[in-house]
């Protein structure tokens, strides 16, 4: 998700290169194809290489009436350390941004690399962007779900991941969408 929003920015802005992706993909063919689509749309990508975990892929399904349907398999994203996103050559590039965009999948495997880009972009006045990814992140992880959210400046989720995020963190609405995003500003 995060690759294909900073592929459409280099689009958008035709190719000036000026975001960068930092991620963790399996040693494999797969891997290797990712890297090379990233590079060719303009994207600066660093990938940690996994040999633990195949590359991890997802697919979506968007049928008449602009229902999404999506499946993912994490596999070797779920292997992204806060070595490599510390080591000199990466927080080089996470100094130098002005938005930093995490997506709630991390926060299954690489919550302390999540809460260091947020640390990081609130001390240093940065914009800290958090995707809500899936309803189920908030439901298994409610508690870093809201530390991030108090360190974000923009929180983005479709509205079943907004519904379930003022679910599972316990907040009052009446489930119009207007009262979702208004429990959603008490957090941050």
């Amino acid at each position: 998700m995060a690759q294909n929003s900073m592929r459409v920015v280099e689009w958008l802005l035709e190719g000036q290169q000026v975001t960068c992706v930092v991620g963790c993909v399996g040693s494999d063919a797969t891997g290797s194809e990712m890297l090379h689509l990233m590079r060719s749309d303009g994207v600066t990508t660093h990938y940690e290489v996994s040999s633990a975990a195949p590359t991890g892929q997802c697919a979506v399904l968007v049928t008449p009436g602009n229902h999404r349907s999506m499946v993912t398999q994490l596999g070797a994203s779920r292997n992204l350390t806060l070595n490599f996103l510390v080591s000199a050559p990466i927080w080089r590039h996470v100094e130098q941004a002005r938005i930093l965009y995490v997506t709630g999948f991390l926060l299954n495997d690489s919550k302390d690399c999540v809460m260091k880009l947020g640390e990081h972009a609130a001390k240093e006045n940065k914009r800290f962007v958090f995707n809500l990814s899936a309803p189920y992140i908030s439901k298994v992880f409610p508690e870093e779900c809201r530390r991030t959210i108090e360190l974000s400046d923009i929180v983005t989720g479709n509205s079943d991941e907004v519904r379930a995020l003022v679910r599972n963190l316990g907040l009052e609405t009446s489930g119009e969408v207007s009262d979702l995003h208004s429990a959603i500003r008490q957090i941050a």
